[in-house]
């Protein structure tokens, strides 16, 4: 699943869990699970954090998690490490 997902990220334009949940037909807190585990593993980092409309957003202050109706998501990236495993998994 990490592959697909990792996969998914690369080929589209991803702006919300909720939007890579419809893509893999996984529920809403699921993905942002692997998405924080992937960003701990360094697979993948995120842009443009100031699209974040909630002063306490886990992705950019680590404070709290912020529920997926109050934010829009920055830019979810391949860091060069997320790059690399996809190309050695496929």
């Amino acid at each position: 699943m990490i592959i697909e997902l990792l996969s998914i990220i690369e080929k589209n334009n991803i702006s919300t869990y909720y939007e890579i949940s419809k893509i893999m037909d996984k529920e809403v807190f699921e993905i942002k699970n692997l998405i924080f585990l992937l960003r701990d593993m360094n697979y993948i980092k995120f842009l443009n954090t100031e699209t974040c409309i909630s002063s306490n957003c886990r992705i950019c202050s680590i404070n709290s998690s912020c529920s997926i109706k109050t934010f829009v998501m920055p830019k979810i990236v391949l860091t060069e490490e997320g790059k690399n495993l996809l190309k050695y998994k496929n």
